[in-house]
């Protein structure tokens, strides 16, 4: 494995280079993140994998596939097209945050 893939499986950053998609994924979710409601259980809101800039790389991989982020218009995505696939991502980010933190503290 690449360093920067073993790096970013570990501080959840992104794997790749951001670009204008992955932006337009930020900008959105901060103008939509007081609206939307944290769930309990195994999810960790808190961390690096949740932070905006973190998760445009998560939703292209989650609702395009790893190479379907070119498929995504920003505007559409500034313009709320895709907010619910925004706040899915970010429950995924939360998901897999809870399992590192697992991981890290008891595995």
């Amino acid at each position: 494995m690449e360093a920067n893939v073993i790096n970013s499986l570990l501080t959840g950053t992104a794997p790749i280079e951001s670009n204008e998609i992955h932006q337009a994924v930020a900008i959105r979710f901060e103008r939509i993140r007081d609206c939307l409601v944290e769930r309990t259980g195994d999810y960790v809101y808190i961390g690096n994998r949740c932070v905006p800039q973190n998760l445009g790389w998560r939703f292209c991989q989650n609702v395009g596939g790893f190479l379907g982020c070119t498929d995504f218009n920003p505007a559409e995505i500034l313009a709320g097209r895709f907010d619910a696939e925004i706040e899915e991502t970010w429950h995924d980010a939360a998901g897999a945050e809870h399992w590192y933190m697992y991981e890290k503290d008891w595995g």
